[in-house]
């Protein structure tokens, strides 16, 4: 389990504390309805792709020697 966002709300301020938790962001939202897990999702679901899907640069055919020495 994860904390997706620090709300504005008070009650946040004593989840966290019994949590014992940082959020993962903090964009001031104050739109309740679980907006910033929405977001959060997102986010997350975007960062694993990359993480999990993205070429390196052997697999791209990508040489790390351009920078002058040959």
């Amino acid at each position: 389990m994860f904390m997706s966002h620090r709300s504005q709300e008070p009650a946040h301020e004593g989840l966290f504390g019994q949590v014992k938790q940082g959020a993962l962001f903090d964009f001031g939202l104050r739109l309740g309805e679980g907006t910033g897990a929405v977001i959060c999702m997102s986010l997350l679901e975007a960062a694993a792709k990359i993480y999990s899907e993205m070429a390196t640069f052997k697999n791209a055919g990508v040489s790390h020697k351009g920078n002058g020495e040959g």
